[in-house]
């Protein structure tokens, strides 16, 4: 009887053993598909295309998405790869309906939201919820510091657009009147959005001509520029067009202005880029905290189910001709800031701005 007994253990021991053994559902075809085509486009698009191992990345990516049934199933998967690039701003969008497949997907599944590794690099900025732009002069340690705050300006209309940079240009106009030591851009928590508006913005202190440009991977360059009809992009094939314009700009320097730049890990994407306009300017210098690292250009590319594959595809260069991998190299690099100042009070980072101006100012 002990035999027989232990003969059945064994014998379900093996059959558990064969369950636990079964191979995992094959992905279908459909996601197969789906899959290679991302691949495809990330492999003809990114900036980082012709060091990136791409056989080795797409076996491992549909090594990831085993299992997917249908495209929702292998959202991961193309995470997946698109933190692969390595450029630390290509992203998979999907609309709130494909967000709601994919939750449905992950049920069925039962699987957990993944969570993005470095995501959050730095704590979130006290300056990220800005979105008046605007300015003020003040008396700071001696000096007449006007300061411009730029915020971060998401989905436009082409009306909000003008209205925006309109602002800009007219704050700096009213500002200029009360002759300053020098200025202050504060783009503190500016996330991005569109840039043309805050380049326009802020023209007049930035100066006319080449302020920057988008580099590829074929080492073709898209030049960014601001002139009397607003600021716009040039392309590498000749191809300009403005992008915003505003009215005649209702002040014009006799003399290049002293310019002190506050950033922060709150200034991200188009907000690096209106910093990096100001990098290798004359009399200008950058001020506060590590950028966020996204120093790049992104284009979407439309998947068959309507998601996007928004690709970094385009690296940024100051108009020097510097580029820019990951982030601004600050000239003065402050300490943190963890909350909004006093009312009434001037915050560190301000304080540290005004000083350089101020010494500028004296020996000019």
């Amino acid at each position: 009887m002990r035999q027989m007994l232990l003969c059945l253990s064994a014998a379900v021991l093996m059959y558990c053993g064969s369950i636990l053994a079964e191979p995992e559902q094959q992905a279908s075809g459909v996601a197969i598909s789906y899959v290679n085509h991302a691949l495809d486009v990330m492999q003809q698009n990114s900036l980082h295309r012709k060091s990136i191992n791409w056989p080795k990345l797409r076996q491992e990516t549909l090594d990831q998405a085993a299992g997917s049934q249908i495209p929702p199933d292998t959202y991961d998967a193309i995470r997946f790869a698109l933190r692969k690039l390595n450029d630390h701003h290509s992203f998979l969008q999907l609309s709130p309906e494909l967000q709601a497949k994919e939750k449905e997907a992950r049920a069925r599944r039962m699987t957990k939201p993944v969570t993005e590794p470095g995501s959050e690099k730095w704590p979130p900025s006290p300056y990220i919820d800005r979105r008046t732009p605007g300015g003020s002069i003040q008396e700071i340690a001696g000096a007449r510091i006007a300061t411009i705050v730029v915020p971060g300006l998401f989905n436009p209309d082409d009306g909000q657009m003008h209205v925006y940079a309109d602002v800009l240009n007219k704050t700096i106009s009213r500002l200029g009147a009360k002759h300053p030591t020098g200025w202050i851009i504060d783009l503190r928590g500016n996330l991005g959005g569109n840039m043309w508006p805050m380049l326009a913005g802020v023209g007049p202190l930035e100066g006319t001509g080449i302020l920057g440009a988008y580099i590829d991977a074929d080492n073709n360059k898209n030049i960014w520029f601001y002139g009397a009809d607003g600021a716009g992009a040039q392309l590498h094939d000749g191809r300009r067009q403005i992008l915003c314009w505003v009215p005649a700009p209702s002040i014009s320097f006799k003399t290049p202005q002293i310019v002190a730049v506050i950033i922060d890990h709150g200034t991200a994407s188009s907000g690096e880029a209106i910093a990096i306009s100001f990098q290798g300017r004359p009399l200008s210098r950058s001020f506060g905290r590590p950028t966020h690292g996204q120093t790049t250009s992104n284009d979407g590319f439309v998947l068959e189910d309507g998601a996007s594959l928004v690709l970094t595809t385009s690296v940024e260069a100051d108009r020097t001709g510097k580029i820019y991998l990951d982030g601004i190299n600050l000239d003065i690099e402050l300490p943190e800031e963890s909350h909004l100042p006093v009312p009434g009070t001037v915050d560190p980072m301000t304080e540290a701005a005004a000083a350089w101006i101020k010494s500028v100012a004296a020996h000019r």
